[in-house]
């Protein structure tokens, strides 16, 4: 007998439909309680990013990230021509206390999203661009960093004095 040959009354498919549901109720719950998967932007610890990095004018393009008992500190560096850089940073706490740093007419840094969201945009040539900022009641705060419209290698973002860098861009950061 095959599955297509089977003919149910109205009250036996409504009743196979409800013991379906019941399984499948009980399969969702099931997978419902199961540990939650790994988070796709691993996290980076906030001890990575302690202390100012050693840097000078030779240091390599790229992104420099610590902080210190003032706060963050972000910077931007682009020995040679000029490099433009575009960060998006997100936060479940506020920016707050945003100060720019070494920046030029062109350079912008904007919060949005009710103090959430900071986007930086700068055109660095030759020497160094950056923000100084506090994150208040947030626990992390994710990074998009971007140089010259393309996603910038892990390996030209350094974080804290031993210059770290992230497993991947965009990153995560723990406060």
């Amino acid at each position: 007998m095959s599955l297509s040959s089977i003919t149910l009354s109205p009250k036996r498919l409504v009743a196979s439909l409800m013991v379906a549901s019941a399984l499948f109720g009980v399969a969702a719950t099931s997978v419902a309680a199961a540990p939650a998967a790994p988070s796709a932007t691993p996290a980076t610890p906030a001890t990575t990013t302690a202390g100012a990095p050693a840097t000078n004018d030779a240091s390599p393009v790229g992104y420099y990230l610590w902080h210190d008992d003032g706060g963050y500190h972000l910077r931007t560096h682009g020995p040679g021509a000029e490099h433009r850089s575009v960060a998006r940073l997100r936060t479940n706490g506020t920016f707050q206390d945003v100060d720019k740093a070494m920046l030029e007419k062109d350079d912008r840094v904007t919060v949005k999203d009710d103090g959430h969201v900071m986007v930086l945009r700068f055109h660095t040539y030759g020497a160094w661009d950056g923000v100084n900022f506090r994150v208040d009641g947030g626990e992390h705060m994710k990074l998009n960093l971007k140089l010259d419209g393309q996603e910038i290698s892990t390996a030209n973002i350094f974080l804290g004095s031993g210059g770290a860098h992230p497993a991947t861009d965009p990153f995560r950061i723990e406060i």
